[in-house]
């Protein structure tokens, strides 16, 4: 069965715009036109724009999509290429993970100080609201944070 663009970018549930890029950059190997020269889709299609959409969805980026597809067209023998395209990027992901953590843990510490802040009307102005090692103590934590995150970023 042929369908439209329109009737693609429905049924996987993301924008006719985000299919022509995906198809612009190569994403779509098979996509066909019609005597009009619009996009036209079939079944198996439909799976190559769910598997890019799904691979963005990750935030893979789009030139890691791009050589995971050029290796998939490639079938059975791309499969340890891709394994290791795969890894790599899991890899990728536990360093931003790390990263976001050490943040997450940084911002709680300030929202920790607000909770301080509006608690005591004594402090009621910056930088009066603040002890004299403030900068410091979210200095020493920001280095803590990063040093606990290279830890866990270096292979064991």
């Amino acid at each position: 069965m042929i369908i439209s663009i329109q009737e693609a970018a429905e049924r996987i549930g993301i924008t006719q715009s985000a299919i022509r890029y995906y198809d612009k950059k190569g994403l779509l190997p098979y996509v066909k036109r019609d005597k009009y020269n619009n996009r036209i889709f079939n079944e198996d299609d439909l799976i190559w724009i769910k598997l890019v959409k799904g691979l963005r969805e990750t935030d893979m980026p789009i030139e890691m999509v791009k050589a995971y597809v050029d290796l998939t067209v490639n079938g059975r023998s791309s499969l340890e290429q891709r394994f290791k395209l795969m890894t790599e990027y899991q890899k990728m992901l536990e360093i931003r993970l790390n990263q976001d953590q050490a943040h997450y843990i940084t911002i709680n510490r300030w929202i920790n100080h607000f909770i301080t802040v509006l608690n005591d009307n004594k402090l009621d102005q910056f930088p009066k609201n603040i002890d004299q090692n403030f900068p410091d103590n979210i200095q020493k934590a920001t280095t803590l944070d990063k040093e606990f995150t290279d830890e866990k970023n270096t292979p064991s």
